[in-house]
């Protein structure tokens, strides 16, 4: 699959066995990390002291509250946000 798959991209956008070798690498050793406080929208995560995402966050920190109560707190804005964000997503 691998070899079929660097093919289709030399063939497809030109990609040389260098550039292939240096993505491949890349892949093989990068973290992705999903940024949910800036990544969400600013009416769910706006750093004010009433959003959302810091309603969830902060009080964890700085008040040592539990997380499951204010994760149901927050839970059904942040998840229909979520679900907004992944609708209008592309797969194609």
């Amino acid at each position: 699959m691998n070899d079929i798959l660097r093919e289709k991209m030399k063939n497809d956008y030109g990609y040389t066995d260098h550039i292939l070798d240096v993505l491949e690498e890349i892949n093989s050793t990068m973290t992705l990390v999903w940024d949910v406080k800036n990544g969400i929208g600013p009416d769910v995560s706006d750093g004010t002291r009433d959003s959302h995402i810091e309603n969830i966050t902060k009080p964890i920190i700085t008040l040592g509250e539990s997380y499951a109560d204010r994760r149901e707190m927050e839970y059904k804005i942040i998840e229909a946000r979520i679900n907004e964000i992944n609708s209008k997503v592309n797969l194609d």
